[in-house]
């Protein structure tokens, strides 16, 4: 797939993103190198996971499937699932429950991910750096609303 996005993220006085912001999805030949990337080399297997085990928590319509990985080109990260194109996401630890993009649904259960684990590992800063990254590009997305309703 060699599509090319164009995206617009909100800039915060601390945000490392720039406006518009080439969204790139990662070939299937290059997606070890973008998990190397996001969450690094001693947990990117521990990371992937939890992105899939987090979704299958959010929306009980999820039985896994194909996961697109994109990246923009200053160095925001995220996965998605490829479909359906509208997913019902609940999570009861903040009452959230909403419908939204496949791809709104992939960057909260990203960031979902990103939070718990650079909570949890000890020394994992560059997981908290893309967590805020992430945040900051979602800002403009068209279901911006939503995902900062869901990850509040």
């Amino acid at each position: 797939m060699s599509q090319t996005f164009k995206w617009s993220p909100a800039m915060t006085p601390n945000s490392q993103t720039s406006p518009n912001a080439t969204l790139t999805p990662i070939p299937e030949a290059r997606r070890m190198e973008f998990l190397l990337k996001l969450f690094g080399t001693s947990l990117m297997i521990i990371g992937e996971n939890s992105v899939y085990t987090f979704m299958e928590q959010l929306c009980s319509d999820y039985n896994g499937g194909f996961w697109q990985f994109f990246e923009t080109d200053d160095g925001v990260l995220y996965m998605a699932p490829d479909g359906p194109a509208r997913m019902k996401l609940v999570w009861d630890g903040n009452g959230f429950e909403g419908e939204m993009s496949n791809d709104a649904a992939g960057i909260i259960a990203t960031l979902f991910a990103l939070s718990h684990m650079s909570m949890a590992f000890r020394g994992a800063d560059q997981l908290a750096e893309h967590y805020h990254r992430l945040r900051d590009f979602a800002a403009e997305h068209e279901d911006s609303r939503m995902i900062f309703a869901a990850i509040d």
